[in-house]
């Protein structure tokens, strides 16, 4: 019996040199089947490669942090990811949500299979974004 397909998300964030401060978020839902093990494993894959196709956002600036000798918005310590009430990547799940919504009405589908679900399968990566453009993968974490 194959299980019904769900909506999964790789989800990046963006951060500086020391790895103690996040810039950025990033975001990409996948439409996909199976155990959470292979799904996971399927994000995982996926999570080194996939993070140019993804949409990505400023961390939001109600996030400030005492950073460069002044209090900043939308710059929040790594150690935020480990709040487990977190927002902090409200903002990214809204905005795929949109796009699957909306994708789902021009394609005449039932938008609720479009919907992100209340607890999600995703996979978090951190990447960093060197001076002259480039983006290196720091480690991919389930």
């Amino acid at each position: 019996m194959s299980l019904p397909p769900e909506i999964i998300l790789n989800l990046w964030y963006y951060v500086d040199e020391d790895q103690q401060f996040i810039f950025a978020l990033a975001g990409r839902a996948y439409m996909a089947s199976g155990t959470d093990e292979e799904k996971t494993a399927l994000l995982r894959q996926l999570a080194a490669t996939d993070y140019p196709l993804a949409l990505k956002l400023p961390t939001p600036d109600r996030y400030v942090t005492f950073y460069a000798d002044k209090m900043r918005p939308g710059i929040v310590t790594v150690s935020e990811l480990d709040n487990p009430a977190t927002q902090l990547f409200e903002e990214v799940y809204q905005a795929i949500e949109a796009d699957l919504v909306k994708m789902a009405e021009e394609r005449n589908c039932p938008v609720e299979d479009y919907k992100i679900p209340d607890n999600p399968l995703f996979v978090m990566t951190a990447l960093y974004q060197e001076d002259e453009g480039g983006v290196r993968v720091l480690g991919v974490a389930a």
